[in-house]
């Protein structure tokens, strides 16, 4: 596919005329399909190099826009994971695609700075939250509390819009302390949002 332009621009078109239920696709619509195939070409090309980095030959798919809710302190969530794939056994990766801003504390969380993100996210009255790494956590939490993970390692891998053209997109292993802090601390907060005897308080940012 990755060396089909047009292979690739006939599943686009098609993909196109049928989400706006149109025979054929027109103006400024064809200028649209132009860049999507860009971008689908570069994410099979950096796809293929995440299998080379890895010594891996096949890419192993999942699901696409998997859907996925969870019970947690009686209270639900859920979420759809853009794409979930593996290239080996041991491990599984979720991957979601942005077209937004990407921070380093989004996705570069290690031993030496799990604390600081993870209260960086619950932390009151602030604008700067590192919201994909809270996002990535909730997705990681929506596939092992389904078993999804089945032991393996969870791998969290960011393909940014912004910089595909670039860069390789982030992966990153899941770090197992931000994971456990994570889940203390949101248990933490419902509990709080939850009971009768602490008042709610007005915050302080208008966004």
């Amino acid at each position: 596919w990755y060396d089909d332009d047009a292979g690739v621009r006939r599943k686009v078109m098609t993909m196109i005329a049928e989400t706006m239920k149109t025979d054929q696709v027109i103006g400024r619509n064809l200028v649209i399909a132009d860049v999507i195939v860009k971008y689908v070409i570069m994410t099979l090309e950096r796809d293929i190099e995440y299998l080379d980095e890895n010594g891996a030959c096949n890419l192993l798919i999942y699901g696409l826009e998997v859907p996925l809710d969870i019970r947690l302190s009686d209270q639900k969530f859920k979420g759809h994971l853009d794409r979930v794939d593996a290239v080996r056994e041991g491990e599984i990766r979720v991957v979601d695609y942005k077209t937004g801003k990407v921070t380093v504390d989004d996705y570069e969380i290690d031993d030496t700075n799990f604390e600081r993100i993870a209260e960086a996210i619950f932390a009151q009255d602030t604008e700067e939250r590192p919201g994909i790494a809270f996002q990535f956590y909730i997705y990681d939490l929506l596939l092992r509390k389904k078993g999804h993970d089945a032991g393996r390692q969870v791998r969290n891998s960011i393909y940014s819009m912004a910089t595909i053209f670039k860069e390789q997109p982030q992966t990153r292993d899941l770090n197992e302390n931000f994971y456990k802090t994570m889940t203390l601390s949101l248990e933490n907060l419902l509990t709080q949002i939850y009971d009768i005897e602490v008042p709610f308080r007005r915050t302080t940012v208008e966004k």
